[in-house]
């Protein structure tokens, strides 16, 4: 499972690029996750209750070691957003252990032994948390340098809050006493909010996300505790992003309860979401995760219908106004303005605003007038006049800014798919010019990424319905 290879059996596998070799190393260990289910269910349900200890312990060592393996300890800062093949290796170790853990805790054993595995989860978990330090140094400028034991951990951290999430809801309310319980599993997931890698917060919030699923009534003591860590903890960029994440899943998920959120709440979110987008620009530090936070948050307020966007909607506008220029024209004379990490900033803004309107389009179609037909226009016509000029902004600023390229033009071209052509005719020239150079330029790397062109046998098949929070956590690693 670590090396990826049975000893010489894949030698001749490997080829100039290694993609051969890559994949080798995928299919060897689906193989040795069939075989591990295999084997648990040869010994048994018996077997699997009295040593669920060592199972759990044994496969989250696999995650762990799997970082050491493979190479991804040297150091890099925490706000790298790199994707790379040691990523991907890593993001199949976690899929396969995850499939291991659904078709052993999630089929053999029974709900009060599936809540013992919950309890013993968030036991590694905790030993997990203690790898990094939860106390951060807001006065400190420079980045944070992280450790292999850093990496190492997060790996098997993700793959612990997924199972915990799972077993949340698989066993539903039944489990509520174990994350109700002053000493019970919600105290290390929620510090998990605070973990200075990316993917160990996404995996957090989706987990409290499955906790509120099977237990409503914890929904709004979380907003309310989310929100003031977010107060007490404004000057840290983890705390930021992690209590913004993790209000957004809390707040996606009420549509989904009979018991919803109290309107005020919202109210509330919102306000904090308004701040955190004006306030972005006073602290260049803590820039980036501010606007990301804002929009995260106002997308997860319109998602939950017209009753509660349509208050919002004045503020909004505005809102969208000092996220893009006033026109096309005036697009043009922003291209030798600022550098690289206020583009990053600013271009991150324009994505959040288009992401918003099309949660607002999606979910609130009848909101969608004349009136804020006009209002949405303008960011359109000047997204596109930005993508126009993207070789002139990735010859001044590097490629730290191709990744929030390719994010606007993701959010742009949702935006477009829902809300009819009709509204965007002005448009059309310059559109049908960024999607031929989008299809068409042998540089542009996201012709690689259109999945929806290529087959489906090409997709990773194991546990094929298991996964939707890692296919998040993958989606916005990239």
């Amino acid at each position: 499972m670590l090396r990826g290879g049975v000893g010489g059996f894949l030698k001749n596998a490997k080829t100039a690029t290694g993609i051969r070799a890559t994949i080798g190393q995928r299919e060897t260990r689906i193989g040795i996750s069939q075989a591990y289910v295999a084997i648990a269910r040869k010994l048994g349900t018996r077997w699997l209750k009295r040593n669920i200890q060592l199972w759990c312990e044994h496969l989250l060592g696999l995650a762990c070691k799997s970082s050491l393996s493979i190479g991804s300890t040297t150091s890099l800062p925490s706000s790298s957003l790199s994707f790379s093949s040691t990523n991907d290796q890593l993001l199949t170790i976690r899929r396969c252990l995850h499939y291991i853990f659904r078709l052993t805790i999630g089929t053999l054993l029974s709900e009060p032994d599936q809540i013992t595995a919950c309890k013993r989860l968030g036991i590694v978990l905790a030993e997990y948390n203690n790898c990094f330090d939860c106390a951060m140094d807001s006065s400190k400028e420079e980045e944070r340098v992280l450790t292999s034991e850093v990496h190492a951990s997060a790996n098997a951290s993700v793959v612990c809050l997924i199972e915990i999430g799972c077993i949340a809801l698989q066993v539903d309310t039944a489990i509520s006493t174990v994350f109700i319980e002053a000493s019970g599993v919600l105290e290390p997931i929620f510090a998990c909010l605070l973990h200075p890698i990316q993917s160990v917060r996404i995996a957090a919030s989706f987990c409290l996300k499955c906790i509120v699923t099977s237990i409503p009534s914890l929904t709004t003591p979380l907003v309310d505790r989310c929100l003031s860590r977010l107060e007490y903890m404004k000057k840290s960029p983890e705390a930021i992003n992690g209590f913004s994440l993790c209000l957004a899943a809390l707040l996606s998920q009420c549509r989904h309860s009979q018991l919803g959120i109290p309107f005020a709440k919202c109210r509330q979110v919102f306000n904090l979401a308004e701040e955190l987008i004006k306030s972005a620009t006073q602290t260049p530090r803590l820039m980036l995760r501010k606007v990301q936070a804002g929009w995260i948050l106002i997308s997860a307020i319109l998602s939950l219908g017209p009753t509660f966007a349509r208050p919002i909607l004045p503020k909004l506008f505005t809102l969208w106004r000092i996220s893009f220029p006033r026109s096309a024209e005036e697009t043009k004379t922003e291209r030798g303005c600022g550098d690289a990490g206020s583009w990053e900033a600013t271009l991150e803004a324009r994505a959040g605003a288009l992401a918003s309107m099309s949660i607002l389009a999606l979910r609130c179609p009848e909101l969608i007038n004349d009136e804020l037909a006009k209002k949405i226009i303008v960011p359109i016509e000047t997204s596109l006049s930005t993508m126009s000029m993207v070789g002139d902004l990735l010859l001044l600023y590097g490629v730290r800014i191709r990744s929030v390229i390719q994010l606007l033009h993701l959010r742009l071209f949702t935006l477009l798919c829902r809300i009819p052509v009709s509204r965007f005719e002005s448009a059309i020239n310059p559109l049908l010019k960024e999607v031929v150079a989008e299809i068409t330029l042998s540089d542009n790397s996201q012709t690689t990424q259109k999945n929806s062109l290529c087959a489906r046998q090409s997709f990773l098949s194991i546990g094929g319905g298991f996964g939707r929070g890692i296919e998040q956590e993958v989606y916005l690693e990239k």
